[in-house]
C-alpha cells in the first residue's frame, strides 16, 4: 500500500491458518491497520494479493468478503446505542441477508456461548468499556467468519478486562473453527494469547516466530519492544 510515495506497507507476506491466533504488532506507524484495512478490502492494495483458501480476493468489497468468511473489528466498536445487546449482536447475521429470527437466534446463541445473556437487553450506550468490546466481537462472529481480523480489542481496558478478554479469545479458534489475527499494543496479552506473531516496522516484516523467539529477536527489540519491557512481559 504506497500512499502519495510513502510505502505504507512494503512486500509483506502474511499467512493465517485455521484454528491458529496470529498476533500482528509493530510501533505507531508500522503500517498494521492499514494491512488489515487491505485484507479486509477496506483499502484497495497498490500491488499484491490477497487469498482465502488459494482464491484471489483482492479488492473484494467488504460485504462481499463477509460471504465468504473474512470479518474484522475496529479500533471504535460503534455499537448502535439505542439498541440491545442482543439486537447489536444479530446486526451482524443480519448483514449476510438472513431472517431476522435466524438473526436472534444466532445472537442469543452467541451471547450463551460467551456467557453474556445477563446483558442480552441492555442497551449499547449502557454498556462498560470491557462489555462493549466483547459485544463488539459478538456482533462480528455473527457473520459466521472462517478468518477473525481484531483491531486493538483491549483498547482501554484495565488489566482485569484484558485477563478476561484474553480467556475470552483463546476460545474462539476452537468452538467457531476459525483464525484468528489480533493487532494489538498491549504486548503482556498478545505474548500470552498468540500462538504466532508477526512483527511489522515501517511497513515491513522484520520478524515471525512464536512469542518467545520474538521475545528475543534482536530487530523487534531494537525496533519495538525494548528488552526491560520484554522481561517483564
Amino acid at each position: 500500500m504506497y500512499f502519495a510515495g510513502v510505502k505504507a506497507v512494503d512486500d509483506v507476506d502474511l499467512a493465517l491458518d485455521r484454528g491458529e491466533i496470529l498476533g500482528l504488532i509493530g510501533p505507531n506507524g508500522a503500517g498494521k491497520t492499514t494491512l488489515v484495512n487491505a485484507l479486509s478490502g477496506f483499502q484497495q492494495p497498490t500491488a499484491g494479493t490477497v487469498r482465502i483458501d488459494g482464491e484471489d480476493i483482492t479488492g473484494w468489497r467488504p460485504n462481499r468478503l463477509a460471504k465468504k468468511g473474512l470479518a474484522r473489528t475496529f479500533q471504535s466498536v460503534r455499537l448502535f446505542p439505542r439498541l440491545s445487546v442482543l439486537d447489536n449482536v444479530a446486526a451482524g447475521a443480519l448483514a449476510l441477508g438472513i431472517s431476522r429470527r435466524k438473526a436472534e437466534e444466532r445472537a442469543l446463541e452467541l451471547l450463551e456461548e460467551m456467557q453474556l445473556t445477563a446483558l442480552l437487553g441492555v442497551r449499547g450506550d449502557s454498556l462498560s468499556h470491557g462489555d462493549e468490546r466483547r459485544v463488539g466481537i459478538l456482533r462480528a462472529l455473527a457473520t459466521r467468519p472462517t478468518f477473525l481480523l481484531l483491531d486493538e480489542p483491549a483498547a482501554g481496558l484495565n488489566e482485569a478486562e484484558s485477563d478476561e478478554l484474553v480467556e475470552a479469545l483463546k476460545k474462539l479458534p476452537g468452538e467457531f473453527g476459525l483464525g484468528l489475527l489480533v493487532i494489538e499494543h498491549d504486548m503482556r496479552l498478545i505474548m500470552r494469547l498468540s500462538h504466532r506473531v508477526h512483527v511489522t516496522d515501517h511497513g515491513k516484516t522484520i520478524a515471525i516466530g512464536t512469542p518467545a523467539e520474538v521475545r528475543a529477536d534482536p530487530a523487534v527489540l531494537e525496533a519495538y519492544l525494548g528488552s526491560k519491557r520484554v522481561r517483564s512481559a
